[in-house]
């Protein structure tokens, strides 16, 4: 409580007695204590903040510099968990960070401390550690913690941590520094597609190659430095091309023609697959444009859809667009998406491969066998190619494991009505060997490197006499 005194006078001024007041300030002192609580603590979790564990981090700083050990510092965060929160709610996300923050803080020791940084993000402090070893060991304790499923609302659902694990005095000196290298490790497991990764130094000089490469790809658009190359695909049995995947390659003005693996996966972490995506629409079906004109065979043109751009829920409004503006018939275009493109969203991947089949569009999956491989969603949604992994085409016919699962395929494929395309083939042993099993159509360096418009031209005049079957389609 607080007591305020206040004089009372009478008409001369003399003080002629006193009133005391007393103000109940719980309310208040409960206000100023939630609000002292928030500057240190997450509102959500009720673990400590960024700002909380910075200082404690510190704090810790130093006593290990007294002991001469090691502390780690571990950024975490939760992959995927944007989705979750799109698909299944923010309130549902939300009970999910809770639930980790309790789990990680019941599995580590009564020394270390967990924070949340914000976001899906969290830090973990982990000192008086000798050995590396040591932290590899709490590594794997962390991702055993996410081994059971959280439940939510009777709801199983599995979240998978990515790491990045730094280590002081090792690796750095400050905590500013120790942050910033756990974050450029994390970043580096995510795209290695691994559960952790210790920082190295080699990581920094990555992380600016990284940005260079962000900052060109971002202009690559305005200096029209991207290009589309098409590779054939043949009728195995005929040797007809009955159609083209397009392949996007980037000529970069200050290095020449960059490998397709080494900026693609930072056009769909960037989000810059979404106009480039766009951009290989429009180019493909301008160019399918160019090569009817010309005499070309009326062949289906492949276009490679990202996840990410197949998640746009602008993506087929943007098709229409494109096929109206360039005068594309729909039956002369085919999207290849993978299978977790598919699974990451059923409901939403249903509605997506209905109004493109609608349109007459052709769907294929693209490198089958190396996802989810389930029968369920070859059932359910409106598919008509499955495109075999180069994987499993490289060692046949010798290896019997492939040779047995590309038979599986081809034969689970064509009882569903697919067709079948094999990826990779480079053999005339391979091409006999597909042939014989049952696969309709094949692509590789064997028919075809992928080449420039102006190279695929002859290669689809010479057969435009030839009468229209397999993939080629029949315009009116």
């Amino acid at each position: 409580e607080w007591l305020t005194i206040s004089a009372v006078s009478d008409e001369s001024g003399q003080v002629t007695h006193y009133i005391g007041g007393f103000t109940d300030l719980s309310q208040q002192k409960q206000a100023e204590e939630h609000i002292q609580h928030l500057m240190y603590y997450d509102a959500l979790t009720n673990l400590p903040n960024r700002t909380l564990f910075r200082d404690r981090f510190q704090q810790c700083m130093v006593r290990t510099r007294r002991s001469n050990d090691h502390t780690a510092f571990i950024h975490l965060d939760l992959d995927r968990f944007i989705k979750v929160n799109d698909t299944l709610g923010h309130a549902v996300g939300d009970q999910l960070l809770l639930q980790v923050g309790q789990r990680l803080s019941k599995n580590i020791r009564p020394m270390d401390f967990v924070a949340r940084l914000g976001g899906d993000d969290f830090a973990i402090a982990v000192p008086a550690l000798m050995t590396r070893a040591e932290v590899e060991v709490f590594l794997e304790k962390i991702i055993d913690v996410f081994a059971e499923p959280f439940c939510i609302a009777k709801r199983e659902i599995f979240l998978v941590p990515s790491m990045g694990a730094v280590m002081y005095p090792d690796d750095a000196s400050s905590y500013d520094e120790l942050a910033c290298y756990a974050e450029t490790a994390l970043q580096y497991a995510k795209r290695l597609g691994e559960s952790y990764q210790f920082y190295n130094s080699s990581m920094n000089t990555d992380a600016d190659e990284r940005l260079n490469m962000e900052s060109a790809l971002r202009r690559a658009l305005e200096r029209d430095e991207f290009r589309l190359h098409y590779q054939p695909q043949v009728d195995v049995s005929t040797g007809d091309i009955i159609g083209v995947e397009a392949l996007l390659r980037w000529d970069r003005c200050d290095e020449g023609m960059v490998m397709p693996g080494r900026f693609i996966p930072l056009l769909e972490d960037t989000g810059l697959i979404i106009p480039v995506g766009e951009w290989v629409l429009r180019r493909a079906c301008q160019d399918l444009q160019t090569w009817l004109s010309e005499g070309g065979r009326p062949v289906p043109v492949a276009v490679n859809l990202s996840p990410r751009q197949f998640r746009n829920r602008d993506l087929v409004r943007m098709i229409d667009k494109v096929l109206e503006e360039s005068g594309t018939d729909p039956r002369l275009l085919e999207l290849e998406i993978t299978e977790s493109s598919v699974m990451d969203d059923p409901e939403f991947a249903m509605q997506t491969l209905q109004a493109c089949h609608e349109r007459g569009i052709r769907i294929a999956i693209d490198d089958f066998g190396t996802g989810y491989s389930s029968l369920s969603y070859l059932k359910r949604f409106p598919l008509d190619v499955l495109k075999i992994d180069r994987s499993f085409v490289a060692d046949v016919p010798e290896d019997d494991d492939d040779a047995a699962i590309i038979d599986t395929i081809i034969a689970m494929a064509h009882r569903l009505n697919l067709r079948v395309i094999a990826e990779g083939v480079e053999t005339a042993a391979q091409r006999d060997f597909l042939r014989e099993h049952g696969c309709d159509w094949v692509q590789g360096y064997y028919f075809g490197r992928p080449m420039p418009l102006v190279d695929l031209l002859p290669c689809l005049q010479k057969r435009a006499n030839r009468p229209a079957r397999g993939g080629a389609v029949k315009l009116q």
